[in-house]
């Protein structure tokens, strides 16, 4: 299974027929595997209520780098509107679709993650976003087979940097 989940835990033992009634290991099994659930519940509970506040996008694609989900998009999408798509398919500038496709094939074939500032337009307004794209392993580490990405809104930023740039470059007049 996807990401190492379906792996047993620790000093489990396969043939022993631990799902048996009466079965002292299987109902501790049982039990630490609903408290581990619990625990992991919790803490996407969490993680969720932070995302919520910042703003950061996160999304994995296949290696078609078409998307398999989405959470906490800034730009409106939801994973009604992007899974199975890819960026040439969301976005209406298609320079901008193909530049981060480019971005996210160059992590996919050299299987190392990469951080870059890109422009991203939709509904005729243009966002700024630190992109983070990691490459996602099979199993066996030796290829790549999707990628993970973070994306920062920094359009704030990137307009504080447009302003003072312009009072950089304004000629001034002297004063006598």
């Amino acid at each position: 299974m996807e990401g190492g989940w379906a792996k047993e835990p620790a000093g489990a033992d396969r043939g022993s027929g631990v799902t048996g009634a009466g079965s002292g290991d299987g109902e501790a099994l049982v039990v630490r595997l609903h408290e581990t659930e619990k625990a992991l519940y919790e803490k996407e509970q969490l993680l969720r209520l932070a995302l919520r506040q910042a703003p950061v996008t996160l999304w994995q694609q296949d290696e078609q780098l078409r998307y398999r989900w989405i959470y906490n998009s800034k730009m409106g999408f939801q994973d009604k509107d992007v899974v199975g798509r890819r960026d040439v398919d969301l976005l209406e500038d298609r320079e901008q679709a193909e530049r981060l496709e480019e971005l996210k094939r160059s992590a996919l074939a050299s299987g190392c993650g990469r951080r870059d500032e890109v422009a991203v337009s939709r509904d005729g307004q243009t966002h700024f976003y630190d992109l983070i794209i990691e490459p996602i392993f099979e199993e066996t580490g030796e290829r790549a087979s999707g990628i993970i990405c973070a994306a920062i809104e920094i359009t704030v930023r990137k307009e504080g940097e447009a302003v003072s740039y312009t009072h950089l470059t304004l000629p001034t007049k002297r004063i006598v």
